[in-house]
């Protein structure tokens, strides 16, 4: 009981992080993974190369290399929305 409490109190403070659940975990591996194989195979089917235009000018770049610069940045846009909700 001393014991439960102590913990709690320590919780409060912040002392104690709270680890995710072993099952969150996974889940979190498993979309990771999917998502990966995705962008792997789309990848793969789409060798071809495509024009891009910038504000500025253009240029012929290959599809799988747009496709994952698109894929990173909405990752790291999607972090950061992540980061600035939790505050």
């Amino acid at each position: 009981m001393v014991e439960e409490r102590g913990r709690r109190a320590r919780k409060r403070r912040g002392d104690e992080a709270e680890a995710p659940a072993p099952r969150v975990q996974r889940g979190k591996l498993l979309g990771f993974a999917v998502v990966l194989v995705l962008l792997l195979w789309l990848g793969l089917v789409n060798r071809d190369s495509v024009e891009v235009s910038y504000i500025v000018g253009d240029s012929e770049l290959p599809l799988v290399l747009v496709i994952l610069v698109s894929a990173v940045l909405g990752a790291v846009i999607g972090w950061i929305v992540a980061v600035a909700r939790r505050r």
